[in-house]
């Protein structure tokens, strides 16, 4: 019960920095001559494409296991998203990776998972690729959590 309050919790404050992300994405203003607003080439984009295993660490410090399956149309990132399961927990976490976006090297997604038989707020993940290994953070800046996460291209 004690990681089902702890998930939670990280859920709960994960889903203020994803607002947070969200306000300043749609601030409506024009980005400045010359600055980077394109997409990521068809080949960086394509490099995604596939399963990714790694890990990524809670808000106590401990690393799990995680595996994604991305697909990429664009600069559009969807896929999935499968957590092992938390401390206490016999099922793995699951949940399906949304407004995820391809930037260069940039990738951001969300994704959130079903917590007590409810679905959680997102969880937001920002990511650097560099060849077959991505790695970033995901947490909220807000309430002090920004954890680390890796995957390399299976």
């Amino acid at each position: 019960m004690k990681c089902i309050t702890r998930t939670g919790a990280l859920v709960f404050a994960i889903a203020s920095l994803v607002a947070c992300a969200d306000t300043a994405t749609q601030s409506g203003k024009p980005a400045a001559a010359g600055s980077a607003t394109t997409a990521a080439p068809a080949s960086a984009a394509t490099d995604l494409n596939g399963t990714w295993r790694g890990m990524l660490t809670d808000p106590e410090g401990e690393k799990h296991a995680i595996e994604l399956n991305l697909t990429v149309n664009g600069s559009s990132v969807n896929g999935t998203f499968v957590s092992a399961p938390p401390e206490g927990m016999t099922e793995p976490l699951k949940g399906v990776i949304k407004k995820g976006k391809i930037e260069g090297n940039q990738v951001t997604f969300e994704t959130s998972f079903v917590l007590g038989g409810q679905d959680g707020p997102p969880i937001l993940f920002k990511g650097t690729v560099r060849g077959s290994q991505i790695r970033g953070v995901h947490g909220s800046p807000e309430m002090g959590l920004d954890m680390e996460w890796q995957a390399s291209k299976q």
